[in-house]
């Protein structure tokens, strides 16, 4: 009997002292497990007669502990030799010992250059390091995943049978495996897709549940022809034109085409996968100039409907998958499915390395795809639709609502989309995963075969950089140095999962389309570069939250930066300056200058309003920090400030462009 096989990663104080760890396996349940002291690299622990056919499972354990603490000197080392800015270091530093504690901060730039700086250096670097730092790398990304289910599931409205089985199938696709129920898998997606995780987190989850759900509509029709064509003849002729659908290569015997279509359509496996199968099949990609997202929708609820139709299929009344939700009704496991020539055919396509077969799944990062373009795509989009089209009291019983709120289709779509991008680049050899808005739409949809067309080149922006940045930046860059530093500049900015109030003020002043304003998370990284190590020296923990190029030539050396507190700016011919939200005076004081009538009429009506939020945010800051030492205070000293409290308040939720608040001070 096979075991299931687990790769585990343990952190630094739990390896050096032993401990207990909670693991989850692949049928939903936990475990605690004991963890020796002194923990070795490669340590393997068997659990008897606990995996999904009461199988042994095998976990193997991997930690970055050194008794010596070697590892953590070769990281010091590689950051205080790297020309970046000394809180650069400071952060790359505390991220890794967030890596090899588990302990999760907001802070993911920091872990992204950092793992740039290591992979910079791998070939100076021991290959066992190198392969234990790249687990525990990845390893800190499944956290925020694990933590982000665990918080929606505590207030999901759904049973605990549910509950285990959303578990067991997140363990499934952290392994890169096949998918036993589909249904949970679109809950799963609809969970983490509406929720707050950092984009390049979302990217990554999204992109193995699509390599999952592929690889299972895979199994499920190779089995289906192995089961129903005995003669090894038959059999080739079945296989070798799906592998044509699948590849989206041309279809060199249209008779068989229909032969298997008959045969898919008509079958008992699960409805989801003969809707993949039906978009690979009808050439979806290869239609042009579809960008508008709510065509892609209407066309895979158009396929639906023929394959339900084909296959005189009722639907199932499930109501979280939408128009694609039934159960996987099929009378096929599978774990019954036919081994070897099943698994071989899939893993060359797609890319395997399932945990079953002792492989690290998400854990070693994404495979890349080498085959399956058309099914990869058509799961792609089948995903986008089930997660868009899921209604609000579904939303509420996963808990969906309380981990993140209500998004809209829109918001939803697009993170689904961003999914996508690892599987693809644009015809202009920018990555996929980097853009956002119609231009995403059209990009990925050109990536998995031709469903609209890139026509111009779209800047790197902070929000979506993380996923992929590395290979991106190295095509595009000839100086590493400025690879390095485009890298860089991401930990000076929001990225797409943060936000600030003073976005509100921002987004008012610089609403219309220009190639000059830019606001956080989307600023160009090659600009935002340029101007932290040209002219804004910002201080530890400041961020910039807008941006205006003043350049002659659009590279971001003159111009204006935006944080938290202070205006840092460079004018023509003159030094860089700077000044605090705080020190501006009033209206008739003199402001930059920079002789472009549109922005210094905006930075004499912005400016002023900057000061009143900043002073108002200090008045309620001193408010909180000194309330308990009022006790003492007579009551109407009390009443006082709090209602200037109160004034406070309705200030700062009123919309921008409010140039005077003194008459809301008066008596």
């Amino acid at each position: 009997m096979l075991e299931e096989i687990y790769h585990i990663f343990i952190s630094n104080q739990i390896a050096n002292q032993g401990g207990n760890r909670k693991v989850t396996l692949r049928s939903g349940k936990s475990y605690n497990v004991n963890i020796p002291e002194q923990l070795q690299e490669g340590y393997k622990l068997r659990l008897k007669k606990t995996g999904l056919a009461q199988n042994d499972v095998l976990l193997i354990l991997h930690t970055l502990y050194d008794k010596n603490n070697h590892y953590s000197k070769i990281i010091n080392n590689l950051v205080t030799d790297c020309e970046i800015k000394q809180d650069s270091k400071i952060r790359c530093i505390k991220a890794y010992e967030s890596i090899t504690s588990e302990q999760l901060n907001d802070d993911i730039a920091a872990i992204d250059l950092l793992d740039f700086i290591v992979t910079s250096n791998q070939k100076n670097l021991d290959p066992e390091f190198f392969q234990k730092y790249q687990l525990a790398s990845e390893n800190y990304r499944l956290l925020w995943i694990e933590q982000c289910l665990e918080k929606a599931l505590e207030s999901a409205h759904i049973s605990d049978d549910q509950k285990q089985a959303l578990r067991g199938i997140y363990q499934s696709v952290r392994a890169g495996e096949a998918i036993s129920e589909l249904n949970y898998l679109n809950d799963l997606d609809s969970i983490l897709t509406n929720s707050n995780l950092p984009i390049e987190v979302k990217q990554r989850y999204l992109n193995a549940s699509i390599k999952s759900k592929a690889l299972t509509t895979e199994l499920f029709i190779i089995d289906l022809i192995e089961r129903n064509f005995l003669l090894e003849d038959d059999q080739e002729k079945y296989l070798s034109v799906y592998i044509q659908v699948r590849d989206n290569q041309k279809i060199t015997d249209l008779q068989q085409l229909l032969k298997l279509e008959k045969l898919v359509l008509g079958s008992d496996i699960p409805e989801e996968c003969k809707i993949i199968y039906k978009l690979a099949s009808d050439g979806l990609f290869e239609q042009k100039n579809q960008e508008n997202p709510e065509d892609i929708i209407d066309k895979v609820k158009t396929v639906t409907k023929s394959v339900r139709t084909a296959a005189q299929i009722v639907p199932n009344a499930h109501a979280v998958l939408g128009n694609l939700g039934v159960q996987a009704g099929t009378k096929v496991a599978i774990g019954g499915l036919a081994g070897g020539a099943a698994t071989n055919a899939t893993l060359a396509a797609l890319g395997g390395g399932s945990v079953a077969a002792g492989g690290l799944g998400m854990l070693g990062g994404l495979a890349v795809v080498t085959g399956g373009a058309a099914l990869i795509g058509a799961a792609a989009l089948v995903s986008i639709v089930s997660v868009s089209q899921m209604d609000t009291q579904d939303r509420v019983n996963l808990g969906i609502a309380a981990v993140a709120g209500t998004l809209t289709s829109a918001a939803t779509l697009a993170t689904a989309w961003a999914a996508v991008g690892a599987f693809g680049v644009a015809g202009t050899g920018t990555a996929i995963s980097t853009l956002s808005g119609a231009a995403a739409y059209s990009a990925i949809m050109s990536a998995l075969g031709g469903v609209g067309v890139m026509t111009g080149g779209v800047a790197l922006i902070a929000g979506v950089a993380g996923f992929g940045i590395y290979k991106l930046l190295k095509n595009q860059k000839n100086n590493p140095k400025q690879v390095l530093k485009e890298i860089e500049a991401r930990l000076y900015t929001l990225l797409e999962h943060q936000t600030h109030e003073l976005l509100n003020v921002f987004n008012y002043y610089f609403s219309e389309p220009s190639d000059e304003y830019f606001l956080a998370p989307n600023i160009p990284l090659d600009k935002l570069a340029n101007a932290l190590y040209k002219y804004a020296n910002l201080e530890p923990g400041e961020r910039v939250l807008a941006f205006v190029d003043q350049s002659m030539f659009g590279s971001g050396k003159m111009g204006l930066v935006f944080t938290e507190n202070r205006l840092i700016y460079q004018e023509l011919w003159e030094k860089p300056k700077s000044l605090k939200y705080s020190d501006v005076r009033d209206v008739a004081s003199k402001f930059p200058k920079f002789y472009n009538d549109k922005l210094d009429s905006i930075l004499q009506n912005l400016l002023p309003e900057l000061k009143q939020i900043y002073q108002l945010n200090t008045i309620e800051i001193l408010e909180n920090n000194t309330t308990d030492k009022l006790v003492n205070l007579d009551d109407e000293l009390i009443h006082k400030i709090q209602a200037m409290t109160q004034i406070c308040e309705a200030c700062i939720s009123l919309k921008p462009g409010i140039k005077n608040l003194n008459h809301l001070l008066k008596p």
